[in-house]
């Protein structure tokens, strides 16, 4: 966690000291790249607020039955448009027919979550692959 906090924190900081001793040719682009730094510091901390509303069962988590492939499908599809910049793929290998039961706006949060870091974190016109497979457990 802390790692998660002081990384973006030194990051910023040493943004602030090139923009205050003139280093940057670029101010508008620093500029932008400290406001998604402090967007992702305050994502951080509303997780982190909500992970402690979780231990004291002061969040209510609803399940619910929905299809597993619609709603994956659905995922992807927003997905595709947010990665136009890069070599989006997708193989999704699901029946129909298959349930889940949890709550679905924790798991597409989890699926945003991940969608971010895979854009964040991925070079420039560079491949991502989406996949969701049907796994039979016996």
């Amino acid at each position: 966690l802390s790692h998660e906090l002081r990384t973006p924190l030194i990051a910023l900081k040493l943004q602030l000291e090139s923009l205050e001793f003139d280093l940057v040719n670029d101010k508008e682009a620093e500029f932008k790249s400290m406001h998604v730094k402090i967007d992702d510091l305050n994502q951080l901390v509303s997780d982190i607020n909500e992970l402690s509303l979780m231990d004291d069962d002061s969040i209510n988590i609803i399940k619910e039955p929905f299809k597993c492939k619609l709603f994956i499908s659905g995922f992807s599809n927003e997905f595709k448009a947010l990665a136009s910049d890069f070599d989006y793929t997708e193989k999704i290998i699901l029946n129909d027919n298959v349930m889940l039961f949890a709550c679905r706006q924790k798991i597409q949060q989890v699926l945003v979550n991940l969608a971010a870091n895979w854009i964040k974190f991925t070079d420039a016109l560079g491949r991502i692959h989406f996949s969701c497979k049907q796994s039979i457990i016996n």
